[in-house]
């Protein structure tokens, strides 16, 4: 475990990673940017498929559009939830999940029993709600505990 004491700085212009990533790799986003840029057309078969339903088109555009083409392609015309998701998370990023979880009512029957507790864990609920802290001594007595 770490303390102050045994924390130490690295000196100026030490990595403190030296068995990191070798200088001047590629990350994958890299990887696949050189990828879409190495392809330059798309077979005729699937431009003519695209030109049909996007006339706008040209085979001289970048593949990153077409393919952007195709989901949108693949969500109007052939009803996919999936590319539709694709799209939309791209435009506007994914979305935040949210759970509203809402207090249970508390009926007659589900009462605190406070019997139950030991008196570390009353002494943890009664500072709480005093927010200072209460005298050990007096503990035991008010609450019935030994």
């Amino acid at each position: 475990m770490s303390n102050n004491d045994n924390l130490i700085s690295f000196n100026k212009g030490v990595s403190g990673n030296p068995k990191g990533r070798p200088k001047g790799s590629k990350n994958r986003s890299t990887i696949v940017r050189d990828i879409f840029d190495s392809i330059s057309v798309l077979d005729c078969f699937s431009f003519n498929d695209l030109e049909s339903k996007f006339p706008h088109i040209k085979n001289n555009m970048s593949i990153e559009y077409l393919m952007t083409l195709i989901q949108v392609n693949k969500a109007i015309f052939k009803e996919d939830t999936r590319a539709y998701k694709v799209l939309m998370e791209s435009l506007y990023g994914t979305p935040i999940k949210e759970v509203l979880i809402e207090p249970k009512e508390e009926t007659s029957d589900e009462k605190l029993d406070l019997s139950l507790l030991t008196v570390e864990e009353l002494d943890i609920l009664l500072k709480a709600f005093n927010r200072k802290e209460p005298p050990k001594d007096r503990l035991g007595s008010e609450w019935g505990l030994k």
